[in-house]
C-alpha cells in the first residue's frame, strides 16, 4: 500500500527493489574516515542515496554534485561539517535535507541548478559564503530562514540568480558582516503574491536586520527587483535607509 501511493505496483516493484539494491551496494564502498567524499558524485543513476556514517567528516562539498535523478537523501550525521559546497548540485531534491549545518561556514553552490522547491530549517548562524547557493533554481518559492550576518568576501555573489519562482525569502542578521552590497534583484518576485509572502521582505529589511546606523558602519546597499521594490511603502525605506542600508 505504502508502495502503491508512490507509483509502484507488484507489476514494477522490482524496479524499486533494484534502485535500492544499487544504493546499497554503493553505501559497501564508503569509507567512514573521510577518504570517499565523492564517492555519489555524478551518478546520474542514484535515485536513493544511502545512509552512511559522516560523523568524521568536515567537508561533504561536491558530495552528490551531478546526480540528476537523486530525489531522496537521509538524515546523517553532519554537526562537524565546514563545508557543503556543492554538494546537492543539479539534484533532484525538493527540500534541503534535514541535516545539522550549525557549523557550516560555506554553503557556496550548494543547491545551484537543483529541483529544490523549499528551504526549511538551514540554521547556519557561522556560515560565511552563500555565493551562488540557490543560484539557477528555478523551481524555488521559499527560503523561510537564512543567516547572513557573518557572509565575508565576495559571499553573496549570484545567491538568488535566476530564482524567478522565489516569492518568501527570510534573511536574517543582514547588514551586521562587513560586507557593504547585496543583489538579490535574481529573485524577481520576492514578496509577491500574498501579504506573508511580503512579510518576508519586511522582516528582512526591517524586523531582523541589523542595525548599521546605531552601530557606526559604512552604508549597505541592497539591490531589489523592480517587482519587489515596488512593494515597499515610502515609511518602510524610510525605516530602511533610518538603519544604514540603501535600496537601488
Amino acid at each position: 500500500g505504502v508502495f502503491e501511493k508512490i507509483g509502484y505496483t507488484e507489476k514494477n516493484a522490482s524496479l524499486l527493489q533494484e534502485m535500492v539494491d544499487y544504493s546499497y551496494e554503493l553505501a559497501k564502498g564508503w569509507n567512514p574516515d573521510g577518504s570517499t567524499r565523492i564517492l555519489f558524485r555524478d551518478n546520474t543513476l542514484l535515485i536513493f542515496a544511502p545512509y552512511v556514517d559522516t560523523s568524521g567528516y568536515n567537508n561533504l562539498s561536491d558530495m552528490y554534485y551531478g546526480c540528476t535523478k537523486l530525489s531522496f537523501i537521509p538524515a546523517l550525521p553532519t554537526k562537524g561539517v565546514l563545508d557543503f559546497s556543492g554538494c546537492f548540485y543539479s539534484t533532484n531534491i525538493q527540500e534541503n535535507p534535514k541535516w545539522d549545518y550549525s557549523n557550516t561556514l560555506s554553503l557556496s553552490n550548494t543547491f545551484q541548478l537543483s529541483k529544490v522547491v523549499k528551504i526549511k530549517g538551514l540554521i547556519a548562524p557561522k556560515c560565511t559564503s552563500y555565493n551562488s547557493t540557490f543560484s539557477s533554481c528555478s523551481y524555488l518559492t521559499e527560503i523561510d530562514y537564512l543567516d547572513v550576518g557573518e557572509v565575508s568576501g565576495i559571499g553573496f555573489y549570484y545567491m538568488v540568480q535566476g530564482c524567478s519562482k522565489l516569492v518568501f525569502m527570510r534573511l536574517v542578521n543582514l547588514g551586521k558582516s562587513t560586507l557593504t552590497s547585496l543583489d538579490v534583484s535574481g529573485a524577481t518576485n520576492w514578496g509577491t503574491g500574498s501579504e506573508e509572502n511580503r512579510q518576508s521582505l519586511i522582516d528582512s529589511l526591517i524586523t531582523y536586520s541589523y542595525d548599521r546606523a546605531n552601530a557606526g558602519m559604512a552604508n549597505f546597499t541592497i539591490k531589489l527587483s523592480a517587482n519587489t521594490k515596488a512593494l515597499l511603502t515610502e515609511e518602510e525605506i524610510a525605516q530602511i535607509t533610518n538603519k544604514g542600508f540603501t535600496i537601488s
